[in-house]
């Protein structure tokens, strides 16, 4: 035997680790390989008959490919996106000339109003970063939530609550036509009391149909008319799979591919938008009237005539007199070929994508760049920047403060496990992931032929793809948008298993995600599904500290030191499971005995998922989590907030 082949077979015994040369290799040997592979059940069967390896491989190339594809998506789609938080220019200058420091933590929610309109305008640009990537489900609960929150915060300065027998929708309806027609004069003034509401939103039946209490519409700038309550159903029905489900189709089974982007993925993109439109503009005024009351009063004018759209060709002669432009700042429209987000600023923020050190050292000169132009006054590029570069410049330093922040997360955790800490174990963690979500995908693909089983399983692909890459930022709204999942997963299983009870529910406009759960047999998990659903709303009331803390309950056999840290990472976990399990059952029953057979085992023994067939092997966990059923939630108001008195309240413990 010749000394290479000699190399080889000791490589295949076992007997010689692999050189880094060689597992680059196989690395790109396996990718190309796996790019052959078809999304047809033949395809799959052939690849799940040779190994469970070559299943995890293609798997893994498919999330390899729609990395690649959001890199390479139209200009007109990300221009789009880019576009739903254009007001940030006026709103970043601002706020930082206020007082809010430049690297902060961007998922801090509790506080005086710099914070909530910080929250207010990280949560944009951690909206339009989701529509970048097409995970439309969770730009959506983004824009939904911040819309509760800055409906549920001007009713409170107005002395609005939502009447007993009121829609959640007329309620917003009645609200924003009070803010039409008072919303400046009422800021400005003086607020006698700053009442303690209600919780005003919560689970109810949405509509996309205009409401019939009367009600005005919202006017942004020349833009089309906006019904905030309208916007709401449709943020509402997307999160519930059954609005621009064409659109999380394309994202899940078709991995972003530009030939196959649908006409219909527009919609989603307007509607978070509008939310955001909404948002941000009541949050220029509560900054306007904090800046008039600041050392520098010429900073509200400044963030109320900030251009909230891009600048177009018939508004070019009005940038050469731009309150603006005594800052460094002059609108100009964009030319052909748009500045739009790198990809580096969109990765999920795992060791070896988002935290990769040339990954970093890119956002990090984004950054400076960002704080050269925007803080110090300084020209980086020789010149002023476009409306899509300075949009561009401040989405990648708020991104920066993300990547801080993990890196912070990860050092503390180091400090605190010592020598157990294992940097690899979290790179697992996100193979298993995208092996789970991939097969969701995969199984979503194969159920075309039953319109709302496909769009429930695209969903539970998109949406636990998701709710991973928020927990890695340590965001509670990865619990919020993780109840997509369990309610479209156990959507899937009714479907699968109960389809008759499946069509009852889907004609009934009032079912509501707990009717899914239950039908699927997993009425025990109440208490899980009661902690998601609170994180998955925004008031000036919120309990998502009680919800954390419940979830921290709910693991089972519990690290009482530990458990404060582990509860939403354990939720993810469960999740994952049941949608592993749900889809591996679909399948061996369904479409493929083999895929079926293969995937069980590669579930089981490369992501270390219990996958005994039937509920019954879950029964200690159900059972366990059954007996929180009525768990109290206990709530953490917001600080009392008044635009009558202080400067808007200080943030602090700013990141390094």
């Amino acid at each position: 035997m010749g000394r290479i082949s000699n190399r080889k077979a000791q490589r295949r015994s076992g007997e010689r680790q692999l050189t880094q040369k060689e597992l680059h290799r196989e690395s790109l040997k396996s990718n190309r390989r796996a790019r052959q592979v078809g999304d047809t059940l033949e395809a799959f069967a052939q690849v799940s008959n040779h190994s469970i390896e070559r299943l995890a491989e293609t798997l893994i190339s498919r999330y390899t490919i729609r990395m690649e594809n959001i890199g390479i998506l139209p200009d007109r789609y990300r221009i789009e996106c880019l576009a739903t938080i254009c007001p940030v220019i006026g709103l970043d200058f601002t706020l930082r000339r206020l007082g809010v420091p430049l690297r902060r933590s961007p998922v801090r929610y509790q506080g005086g109003w710099l914070i909530q309109l910080s929250w207010g305008m990280d949560s944009a640009i951690s909206a339009c970063r989701l529509l970048l990537v097409g995970q439309f489900a969770g730009a959506a609960l983004i824009a939904r939530q911040q819309l509760e929150l800055w409906t549920s915060l001007y009713a409170s300065a107005a002395g609005i609550q939502r009447e007993k027998s009121e829609s959640v929708q007329d309620f917003i309806a009645r609200v924003w036509t009070d803010f039409s027609d008072r919303g400046l004069d009422l800021f400005t003034g003086a607020v006698a009391e700053d009442p303690d509401p209600d919780d005003s939103f919560g689970d109810s039946e949405t509509t996309t149909e205009e409401p019939q209490c009367s009600h005005r519409h919202i006017v942004i700038d020349g833009k089309e008319p906006i019904c905030p309550a309208v916007v709401y159903g449709y943020l509402s029905e997307i999160l519930h799979a059954r609005e621009f489900t064409d659109a999380v189709v394309w994202e899940s089974v078709s991995r972003l591919e530009e030939r196959k982007l649908p006409d219909e993925a527009i919609g989603p993109i307007w509607m978070v938008g509008d939310a955001l439109s909404l948002c941000m503009m009541q949050m220029r005024i509560i900054t306007a009237v904090i800046a008039g009351r600041s050392s520098e009063p010429a900073l509200a004018d400044l963030v109320l005539s900030a251009p909230v759209n891009f600048s177009t060709k018939d508004r070019e002669a009005e940038a050469t007199s731009h309150p603006l432009e005594s800052f460094g700042y002059v609108p100009v429209p964009a030319p052909q070929g748009a500045v739009v987000p790198h990809l580096h600023s969109l990765m999920p923020l795992t060791p070896n994508e988002g935290l990769r050190p040339e990954v970093v050292q890119t956002l990090e000169m984004m950054a400076r760049a960002h704080e050269a132009a925007f803080i110090k006054g300084k020209r980086p590029a020789g010149r002023l920047y476009r409306d899509d570069e300075s949009v561009t410049l401040i989405f990648a330093s708020h991104r920066m403060s993300s990547v801080l922040a993990a890196q912070a997360a990860l050092e503390s955790e180091k400090r605190m496990l010592g020598s157990d800490f294992n940097i690899d174990g979290l790179t697992s963690r996100a193979t298993n992931f995208v092996i789970v979500t991939e097969f969701a995908a995969m199984c979503a693909r194969w159920s075309s032929g039953n319109e709302q089983l496909q769009n429930s399983l695209a969903m539970v692909s998109t949406s636990l793809r998701t709710a991973f890459w928020l927990w890695l930022e340590d965001d509670d709204r990865a619990m919020a948008i993780l109840r997509c999942t369990f309610e479209q997963i156990a959507r899937a299983k009714v479907w699968h298993n109960k389809r008759e009870k499946a069509e009852l529910l889907e004609a009934d406009p009032g079912t509501m995600p707990r009717d899914w759960i239950n039908a699927a047999g997993w009425r025990r998990l109440a208490a899980l599904n009661r902690a998601f659903g609170e994180f998955a709303h925004a008031h000036t009331n919120p309990r998502w500290d009680g919800a954390r803390r419940l979830l921290s309950e709910l693991q089972f056999d519990r690290d009482s030191e530990s458990a404060h840290f582990t509860g939403r990472r354990a939720a993810l976990e469960l999740v994952s499971v049941l949608v592993a399990r749900t889809c591996t059952d679909l399948v061996e029953a369904e479409y493929s005995s083999e895929i079926g057979s293969v995937a069980r085992e590669l579930f089981e023994h490369a992501c270390g998922i219990d996958m005994t067939p039937g509920d019954a092997s879950l029964n200690r966990i159900l059972d366990h989590i059954w007996q929180f059923r009525s768990h109290p939630l206990i709530k953490t108001p917001y600080p009392k907030v008044n635009f009558s008195e202080g400067d808007g309240n200080s943030i602090a413990d700013p990141l390094p």
